[in-house]
């Protein structure tokens, strides 16, 4: 898993404001039965226990929806369903065409957020896109053509973003 969206060979990486994530997944089924997940009938994927919304009993299952033949991203899903599966998570791979997978919101179900996970990827420039993750830019029915479809909203890394993209090139704020 990539520690940040600016990979470790790019002259604006921060690597000491970085926080390292290794492979773990003994830690992670540990943390997992601390929230509530355990695998009680020995099956290889973990089911809740005590945990708000989620019925008792219910499988970690989760969806990844892919496009149809694209070798690299399928590659990528296996690698990611084994990992997972040491974890106790089940991960169902859905293939859809290209078309419908970049089908406009709220229908679509990338532009829409109607997925679990799924691979997907903006190119960078030489300048990180900070911008495409900020809170505003989450997609609903104000505008279905914003770019977090990830959702990912936080407050100190948008006031970052900002600061950024109003700060001049070498220095600090950049």
């Amino acid at each position: 898993v990539a520690d940040s969206y600016v990979p470790p060979d790019h002259p604006l990486f921060a690597d000491n404001l970085i926080s390292d994530w290794t492979y773990d997944p003994d830690a992670a089924q540990a943390l997992l039965a601390e929230a509530g997940w355990v695998d009680e009938d020995e099956d290889g994927v973990l089911e809740a226990f005590g945990l708000p919304d989620v019925p008792r009993g219910a499988s970690f299952r989760v969806e990844m929806l892919l496009v149809a033949d694209d070798q690299q991203r399928d590659t990528i899903a296996r690698i990611l369903r084994s990992n997972l599966s040491e974890c106790g998570i089940h991960l169902e791979l859905s293939y859809l065409s290209l078309e419908d997978f970049l089908a406009d919101g709220p229908q679509g179900p990338l532009m829409g957020r109607q997925f679990d996970l799924t691979l997907f990827h903006w190119f960078n420039e030489i300048e990180p896109p900070c911008e495409l993750y900020l809170t505003e830019q989450i997609p609903d029915q104000g505008d279905w053509g914003r770019f977090n479809i990830a959702g990912f909203s936080d407050e100190q890394y948008d006031q970052a973003c900002r600061s950024a993209l109003g700060a001049l090139p070498e220095t600090r704020e950049y």
